[in-house]
């Protein structure tokens, strides 16, 4: 019965592949084996291109943002450091501490920047001095190689910078006694 190319005579008339597909298979016909797969072109800009699958952008969780967070280590395989967003809480023997913030109680993971600032307040360096600025963050410039290793042993309090690309950019170790 449809021993030729199906031929739709105007945009009016124009109907998605999938509709035609149907009502040929409803009726019991078959197509010819050399029919094209999407029989009905649809214009640019038409229902058909809106519905259609665009390419999946990553969601990005931290962009342009400054964090203070418990580094928990690094993630050899993905190239990731991994963290627990933290708060300071006032009070106790040593004027203060962290903990988990309530409101993001998640670990996370983030790659490095190409080029990532680390500077150390005692345990990141090897230096075994205390190097702070008036908010107590490092300043003694790491190379991001040392931030890694000492993310494989123990974990880290540090003001953390994201880009806008979702890449940690800065590190700041945050001292405390």
């Amino acid at each position: 019965m449809f021993a030729q190319r199906l031929r739709i005579p105007g945009p009016a008339a124009v109907l998605s592949a999938g509709a035609v597909l149907f009502g040929v298979l409803a009726s019991g016909c078959s197509l010819p084996t050399d029919a094209p797969t999407n029989s009905a072109v649809q214009p640019s800009g038409s229902a058909q291109d809106a519905a259609a699958p665009s390419p999946v952008t990553p969601q990005l969780r931290f962009p342009n943002k400054d964090l203070t967070a418990n580094l928990l280590g690094y993630d050899d395989n993905a190239h990731m450091v991994r963290f627990q967003l933290v708060r300071n809480v006032a009070g106790g023997p040593d004027d203060g501490h962290y903990e988990t913030d309530p409101g993001d109680p998640g670990q996370h993971r983030l790659p490095l920047s190409a080029a990532p600032v680390v500077l150390s307040a005692a345990s990141l360096c090897s230096t075994h001095d205390v190097t702070v600025d008036e908010h107590g963050t490092g300043t003694t410039p790491c190379t991001p190689q040392q931030l890694i290793d000492a993310l494989r042993g123990r974990s880290v309090y540090a003001r953390l910078h994201v880009d806008g690309a979702d890449h940690i950019d800065r590190v700041s170790e945050l001292y405390h006694p």
